[in-house]
């Protein structure tokens, strides 16, 4: 084999393996747009959790409330 050949063995070598790490580049960027987009799909449901939980502790003190008035209510009652 004569040195050209073996040049353009190892070219035609480069070329292929700088094909496969171009594939492998755009593979990795469509992932990475990928768990972008369920990150984003995951910082709503958070954001949506995060507003459940608000507007349960708002109901909790109501209810609290109304229980401390009922409970005034009955200890009134009995003091009679």
């Amino acid at each position: 084999m004569s040195n050209e050949e073996k040049i353009l063995e190892i070219l035609t070598r480069m070329q292929q393996d700088l094909t496969q790490m171009q594939q492998d580049i755009s593979d990795l960027k469509t992932g990475q747009a990928n768990l972008e987009a369920g990150q984003a799909a995951l910082h709503k449901d958070v954001e949506q959790i995060k507003n459940d939980i608000q507007f349960m502790w708002e109901d909790i003190d109501r209810i609290s409330d109304r229980l401390g008035v009922q409970e005034d209510i009955v200890k009134k009652g009995f003091c009679k």
